[in-house]
């Protein structure tokens, strides 16, 4: 329905390598907007959305960037966030993450989001 939504597409995958380097690709908006197009006609009729780790790890920061835009607007109602990964504590992926945004995204929590959490830490 809209393949953006795996990290393993092609121009998320380039751009989450030159996220990952600390670089914010020039069509990052671009990707996000596609995203927010593509998302905003399939989950406005939900009454819930759950996402997983989309807003705690850096594996595809457009998409959790047009999640933060589309509940911004009001098109997600009630959003329920599964995280048991935080890249901003994990040894694997902090070097993947810096200050600024898009990164800052991902250790931002929004009040209107359900947050379900699984962690030792």
């Amino acid at each position: 329905m809209v393949p953006e939504i795996d990290s393993r597409d092609p121009a998320i995958h380039e751009a989450s390598a030159l996220l990952a380097s600390g670089k914010v690709p020039t069509n990052f908006a671009e990707l996000s907007g596609r995203l927010v197009a593509a998302l905003h006609l399939l989950l406005e009729p939900m009454d819930a959305v759950i996402v997983h780790n989309v807003f705690t790890k850096q594996f595809n920061l457009p998409l959790t960037a047009a999640l933060d835009q589309l509940l911004d607007a009001g098109v997600i109602r009630h959003c329920i966030a599964w995280c048991h990964d935080f890249a901003w504590t994990s040894p694997r992926s902090r070097a993947d993450v810096t200050d600024g945004y898009p990164w800052d995204l991902l250790r931002t929590k929004r009040s209107d989001v359900s947050y379900v959490v699984v962690s030792q830490e």
